[in-house]
């Protein structure tokens, strides 16, 4: 999962994610509909497959 935050820390979505061939997908970008999106939380999903 993939979350944006605010300048305090705090998550203010979800970002739209996918996993292809291996590899976290999401596209990041600095302009949202509620302002500027300059940090990303990016958590591990219990069962998941493991990213390298």
């Amino acid at each position: 999962m993939v979350f944006w935050l605010d300048a305090t820390g705090k998550r203010r979505g979800e970002v739209p994610a996918s996993v292809r061939n291996g590899a976290l997908c999401f596209r990041v970008s600095t302009r949202g509909p509620s302002g500027a999106r300059l940090y990303y939380e990016i958590i591990a999903v219990s069962g998941a497959r493991r990213v390298r």
